[in-house]
C-alpha cells in the first residue's frame, strides 16, 4: 500500500515541522521573560520617578499574566524534545 507509506511520511514530516514551529515559539518565550526583567526593572524605577505604582502594577500583572497563560498553553501543547527524537502523530 504505497498510499499509507506516503501518509505516514507526510505525517512524520508535518510534526517535524510542527515540532520546529513550537520549539522556535518557546524560545522566543524564553527571550521573552528574560525582556520582561529587564523591563521589570526599568518599570520600577519609572514607578518611583512618577509616583503612579498601583497603575503600573496593574498594568504589568496583567501582561505577566497573559505571557504566563500564553506559555502554558505552548508548553502543554507538545513539551520539547531532544534533536534526533521521533515524533508523534497529534492525537485526533
Amino acid at each position: 500500500m504505497a498510499g499509507s507509506g506516503e501518509s505516514a511520511e507526510e505525517m512524520g514530516d508535518f510534526n517535524q515541522i510542527r515540532q520546529t514551529y513550537i520549539n522556535n515559539i518557546i524560545e522566543g518565550l524564553r527571550e521573552a521573560v528574560s525582556l520582561m526583567a529587564t523591563l521589570n526593572s526599568n518599570l520600577e524605577v519609572w514607578g518611583e520617578r512618577t509616583g503612579e505604582l498601583d497603575k503600573l502594577g496593574l498594568v504589568w500583572g496583567a501582561f505577566q499574566n497573559r505571557m504566563t497563560s500564553l506559555s502554558d498553553a505552548l508548553t502543554s501543547l507538545d513539551p520539547p524534545r531532544g534533536e534526533g527524537q521521533s515524533t508523534r502523530p497529534a492525537e485526533p
